[in-house]
């Protein structure tokens, strides 16, 4: 046991200074699940009746499983096997389950504190209501993480080099991200795509998750509900497109009456 715990620590190390890791694993989902929670309305019926932010943060647990199986594992197993690592590792004096031991073991905790930044910057940003049973949540996550570490690790002692590991990890990786419940919500898809999300397995993924997490309890209010309106908002609606984009023109207008009745002096160049 204190081998495979040292074993651990050293394959932790070697995992943590691999650029991908920060990229795909850390940064991708933060950065992407903080901006299509707020690309979208609150009111959006295309999410089901949840928050588009709820429901990206719900999916997006499911890519941190996804990039850690099908791109972080392969791709530094895969440089393993190139470089010759596996081989004198045979004739080491660690046991040949361990290797494989440690890699499932470092995988998992990776994915607990990726999940973990991950839902701690959406609560700090969007507000998340807390979950009905986080302990289901947790359990219902973990046989998906382990599912992905074993096909990534299978993907990296079978592939031959490391890039054609990173190449057949981003092919299964970006359709699995986009149709999986990362991307278009799925009543904006059309049927064809629907219908290959349906067997995505991040798709029943990320509808486990929301169903246990609760969607349909009481939300916070919307984003902007708070926030004091300033002089010369309440005349937006009068100068819309029939599409509902504002003018320039009576954008213009609107923030120089703004500006007059704040205080400032006339004759100020934002005078109207």
């Amino acid at each position: 046991m204190r081998a495979l715990l040292r074993l651990a620590a050293t394959e932790m190390k070697l995992f943590v200074r691999e650029p991908i890791v920060l990229t795909f694993v850390f940064a991708f989902p933060v950065l992407t699940v903080l901006v299509l929670g707020g690309v979208f309305d609150d009111d959006d019926p295309n999410f089901e009746g949840a928050l588009p932010s709820d429901y990206y943060v719900a999916a997006y647990i499911g890519v941190v499983i996804a990039a850690i199986g099908l791109v972080m594992l392969p791709v530094h197993l895969a440089s393993y096997r190139e470089r010759g690592v596996l081989r004198r590792f045979d004739v080491s004096r660690y046991p040949r389950w361990a290797l494989p031991a440690a890699w499932i073991l470092v995988a998992m905790v990776i994915t607990v504190v990726a999940v973990a930044v991950l839902l701690v910057t959406g609560h700090l940003v969007y507000g998340l209501p807390e979950p009905n049973d986080l302990l289901g949540v947790a359990v219902g996550s973990l046989p998906g993480a382990f599912a992905f570490i074993s096909i990534g690790i299978a993907l990296g002692i079978a592939l031959p080099s490391a890039r054609s590991a990173q190449g057949l990890g981003m092919l299964l990786f970006f359709p699995f991200f986009l149709l999986g419940g990362a991307g278009p919500p799925p009543d904006a898809m059309g049927d064809p795509m629907s219908t290959i999300a349906n067997v995505v397995p991040l798709t029943r993924g990320a509808i486990d998750t929301r169903a246990v997490a609760g969607p349909g309890q009481p939300h916070r209010p919307p984003r902007r509900a708070g926030r004091p309106r300033r002089a010369g908002h309440d005349r937006m609606g009068d100068a819309q497109r029939p599409g509902g984009r504002v003018t320039r023109h009576a954008w213009r207008k609107c923030r120089y009456a703004a500006l007059n009745t704040s205080g400032r002096r006339p004759g100020h160049r934002y005078a109207a």
